[in-house]
């Protein structure tokens, strides 16, 4: 029953695909959402495991308030809810979700699962696109931190193939910002890896291998090389525009407006916050910003965030600020602990290897917009406290095995008995 709980949420990025093609995607994926979450509150029955991660989810919970109360007193919450300021609950589940995975389950098994998902994920997606299902000049091919999510626990499983193949289709997703924190992910985590002279995992235990393992051979590079040819041949019209997008936007000239409105907004609002997603509200006359549905719908809303850590801080004020940055001390706090245990190191770096990417892909795009905002502090906070579960039982079991010498208690006796 895990087993199926891991694939029904791993197949998450596909669930959301599919549903994009509906108009009432967004009911769709918070549905699959709350169902994935009863699903694993039947699945897993650990009473210590629920209240673990009752405890770690405070925070995401205060953060989700927080915002909602700023948002109430901001700008305009009409525009706030129309923007589903209501539904941040949902990054409550996002994190309770990762959690309850992350500590039910062995951790590389969890990331082998969720890669291999992923890879189909990218594969359907440009299949979707290429047939013209999805139309990739108004969404892109792929445009979420799927594929950079993947590539760290690839590399960790020495599969430079399949983290090859993953950096590849990112080049295909006519999306700069996927490309880079692709690149990112890859080169972050293969340099720590080697640095912390971490070995590789071993695909069906949990023990790792040499640090001598090498992930660059000859037919692998031959193997991905091949593999890239033939993706970039049946996809070229994806590569060739991925590629003229990289070598010829120099200057956003969107972007460089949205800079000039963050400081001069900040300026007037900060600490207090203008509310969720309410900067396209305050600048519709100075950004002249027109955004399409997949219907083919013109909305005249203006212009959002495209830089989550701006979001934060204007749009959720110093309040935000405060409850998140707390929340990324905790989990830095965490990933130092596992970076200093041999037995944990490797989860170091594929932590290292997200946080990198996730701090590329949020300065360009939406990351709070994903489930990954949550989901991967959700993730660390999981698997450092099942391990530290696991150590503890482990002390416990190994003190009842020690038995006491038999002099000590005949001396003991013998003091209370004169």
């Amino acid at each position: 029953m895990r087993t199926i709980l891991l694939l029904v949420y791993a197949a998450t990025p596909i669930v959301e695909l599919l549903g994009s093609l509906s108009e009432r995607s967004t009911y769709i994926t918070v549905i699959y959402q709350v169902l994935t979450l009863l699903l694993a509150i039947f699945v897993v029955r650990d009473t210590a495991m629920y209240q673990s991660c009752l405890r770690a989810a405070i925070l995401p919970a205060l953060y989700a308030i927080t915002f909602i109360i700023v948002s109430y007193y901001g700008a305009n919450f009409e525009y706030s809810i129309k923007y589903r300021v209501l539904l941040l609950p949902l990054l409550v589940v996002d994190f309770c979700m990762f959690y309850i995975i992350a500590y039910a389950m062995p951790f590389q098994l969890v990331m082998r699962a969720i890669g291999i998902l992923i890879t189909v994920f990218a594969i359907l997606s440009l299949l979707l696109a290429h047939f013209d299902i999805t139309d990739a000049s108004m969404t892109r091919v792929i445009y979420g931190f799927d594929l950079p999510f993947a590539v760290p626990p690839m590399i960790m499983f020495g599969s430079l193939y399949l983290g090859g193949i993953l950096v590849f289709v990112a080049l295909l997703s006519v999306k700069k910002t996927v490309f880079l924190s692709c690149i990112a992910a890859f080169l972050a985590t293969y340099a720590i890896r080697s640095a912390l002279r971490v070995g590789i995992w071993k695909r069906r235990r949990t023990q790792v291998q040499s640090e001598k393992v090498k992930l660059l051979t000859v037919p692998k590079l031959a193997g991905l090389g091949a593999s890239c040819v033939i993706l970039g041949l049946f996809f070229y019209t994806y590569l060739s525009e991925t590629i003229v997008r990289l070598l010829t936007e120099r200057q956003d000239i969107y972007r460089s407006e949205m800079a000039g409105e963050f400081m001069r907004l900040s300026r007037e609002h900060f600490p207090g916050g203008i509310g969720y997603y309410c900067f396209g509200f305050l600048t519709k006359d100075t950004i002249k910003y027109y955004s399409q549905t997949a219907s083919g719908m013109i909305l005249d809303d203006g212009m959002s965030l495209h830089n989550s850590f701006m979001h934060v801080i204007l749009e959720g004020g110093g309040a935000v600020c405060i409850v998140l940055a707390l929340l990324c001390w905790l989990c830095l706090k965490r990933i130092r602990s596992m970076a200093k245990d041999p037995e944990q190191k490797g989860f170091a770096v594929v932590f290292i290897g997200w946080a990198i990417a996730a701090a590329i892909f949020g300065s360009l795009q939406q990351f709070h917009a994903t489930h990954y905002f949550f989901g991967i502090p959700g993730l660390i906070m999981g698997t450092y406290d099942r391990y530290q579960r696991k150590r503890a039982e482990a002390v416990n079991c190994s003190c009842k095995n020690i038995k006491a010498p038999k002099m000590a208690t005949w001396g003991l006796r013998r003091r209370i008995n004169s």
